[in-house]
């Protein structure tokens, strides 16, 4: 009936529902199908035993987002406009428009599209002293990496798809054939729907993308965060060393203590809740000691790398308001240009501060509280301000500590530019675990790293993605063995041949982390290569972590099947 009322055929409405179905499957919105034509257009060919058949390339362009009864009409000009050429030898036209041929690929299309329609009494042809009858055989190869075929007889439309193995998996076609069904049955619902609002999902596959694949729930304490978590650490082990670097070390009584008198010196200069505080040093115990002040004073701490070009820092202060900022006798010479600044010296000013209260300020920081504003490369224009909550901080703590990874002698590499740094350091001093500062002279130097690896037997190490590749490369993991848990967060992860030797041999478990700077980690991936048989080069990114809901949508919106490339939106 849709046929009769746009006026189109059985094939030109097929055609353009297949061709919705590429664009969502391509995520591309120009779309060239390829499809046979008879090519008898003389009366006196019609009986004339011989191949005629020609092949037309029919493009669309389904960009805008058109209704379905908009891109039919399209299609069927499109559609006529081929038949008017249909004489032209597709080798011709080949020859015309094509000017590199890659012959690993048909030209102009890769999917063709046929309808079959022979009436019934046509496959009962006799001729004299012949008798024919039809031959089913299996197809070994396919010359295109689809060819849907769709036969209609007697009012049965009958589907058959080919495709390319090397491609595609049986699961897919499956589920592309029932994706190709559900498409028409929203288009005959109503043609008026806009082509990006056409449902192909079933009630089950929305039930698996939404609530199983995101089946997420843990129960967190809601009253608590990470300053929760420490100081419960420090009423369990106060005597026990928190953090280390360069010989010396604080336990996590002293590393409370000094902590807490730096809160009630921020908290009476004014710092409350969610107010912004720089912190520009370079690693080392300080730089924890501040990062803790500036938490339980009730503020939130924004990272200033010292190596930052000074047109940046000064972007940085004025966007976050910032009035106070946290530095010591080494990098504080750097922000002495800026006007109105407060530059604390955590190591030669310490004197204004350890005459405050070691008790804890008491405080109350709530979840939707401000933890830290971090800024983005500016790689896209300039630099973003992303804030981050403490709730989305606990809960990432909360997650990592249930994930089983060895928290007793850990390294702290990442600049606290660098959101890998907040986990190296919670992670840590929220478990009872050693925090070792590597220095920045040792970071640079492989072979000193390597040492200071074997000599503070470290057993886990957080690393970005890029740094991770390169000690890889230069044949670092070699010359370690007391790593039990490597972390690594940033970027698609691949791992060469020597790499994935270390960790089968050391029996090491790789984590690989997901998550943009607006949510922090929010998927993981365990990888155990000593049980594992995959050798896949590409790591996943997991699955989402603790109360977190990942979704692959459309540029709609939409939710998109399993298989099928989309924009990955968290929540």
């Amino acid at each position: 009936s849709i046929c009769q009322q746009e006026g189109v055929t059985l094939f030109m409405l097929m055609l353009s529902a297949f061709k919705v179905l590429l664009s969502r499957y391509s995520g591309q919105e120009d779309i060239c199908v390829g499809t046979p034509i008879a090519n008898r257009t003389q009366s006196e060919l019609e009986g004339m035993i011989g191949f005629f058949v020609n092949t037309l390339a029919l493009r669309s362009d389904l960009s805008g987002n058109p209704s379905f009864k908009a891109l039919l009409s399209r299609i069927k000009q499109t559609t006529l406009e081929g038949y008017d050429h249909q004489l032209a030898p597709f080798e011709k036209v080949v020859e015309r428009v094509v000017n590199t041929r890659d012959m690993s690929m048909t030209p102009l299309f890769q999917v063709l599209f046929v309808l079959q329609n022979t009436p019934k009494e046509s496959k009962d042809i006799s001729l004299e002293g012949f008798t024919l009858s039809e031959y089913e055989f299996d197809m070994v190869s396919s010359k295109f990496d689809l060819n849907m075929v769709i036969s209609e007889f007697e009012e049965v439309i009958t589907l058959n798809l080919e495709y390319s193995t090397t491609l595609f998996d049986k699961d897919t076609i499956d589920r592309m054939i029932l994706h190709y069904q559900n498409l028409l049955q929203s288009i005959i619902s109503d043609i008026t729907q806009p082509i990006d609002s056409l449902s192909i999902l079933t009630k089950k596959e929305e039930i698996q993308l939404l609530d199983v694949f995101n089946d997420t729930f843990t129960e967190y304490p809601k009253d608590k965060t990470i300053l929760d978590l420490f100081s419960e650490q420090v009423k369990n082990t106060p005597d026990a060393i928190a953090v280390v670097f360069e010989g010396q070390a604080l336990t996590y009584k002293e590393l409370d203590q000094s902590s807490n008198q730096l809160s009630h010196y921020l908290y009476g200069q004014g710092v409350i809740t969610d107010s912004l505080v720089g912190i520009c040093l370079d690693r080392n115990l300080e730089m924890v000691i501040g990062i803790l002040g500036i938490l339980k004073s009730g503020g939130a701490y924004v990272p200033i790398d010292p190596e930052y070009p000074s047109d940046r820092v000064a972007y940085m202060l004025k966007d976050a308001s910032i009035k106070t900022v946290l530095s010591s006798n080494t990098t504080g010479g750097l922000l002495e240009r800026y006007e109105g600044l407060s530059i604390l010296l955590l190591d030669t000013d310490w004197d204004l501060i350890s005459g405050y209260s070691t008790e804890n300020l008491n405080k109350v920081i709530a979840r939707d509280d401000l933890a830290y504003v971090l800024y983005t490369s500016g790689s896209t224009g300039k630099p973003k301000g992303v804030m981050m909550s403490h709730y989305a901080l606990f809960n990432l703590i909360c997650n990592n500590n249930q994930l089983g990874i060895s928290n007793q002698r850990v390294t702290q590499l990442s600049s606290i530019s660098f959101d890998m740094s907040f986990q190296e350091i919670f992670f840590v001093i929220t478990q009872g675990g050693e925090l070792y500062i590597v220095p920045s002279e040792t970071k640079k130097d492989l072979a000193g790293l390597a040492n200071f690896i074997k000599n503070k037997n470290i057993e886990t190490m957080f690393l970005p993605t890029a740094f991770f590749i390169f000690l890889g490369a230069e044949g670092f993991f070699e010359k370690i063995d007391s790593v039990k848990d490597l972390i690594v967060a940033g970027e698609q992860l691949k791992l060469s041949e020597n790499v994935k030797k270390y960790f089968k041999q050391q029996g090491v478990m790789l984590h690989n982390h997901y998550g943009p700077t607006e949510t922090h980690v929010v998927t993981t991936d365990i990888i155990d290569y000593k049980n594992r048989s995959d050798e896949d080069e590409t790591i996943s990114i997991g699955k989402p972590i603790a109360n977190t809901q990942i979704y692959i949508l459309n540029n709609s919106l939409d939710l998109l099947p399993i298989g099928v490339a989309g924009e990955l939106c968290i929540g």
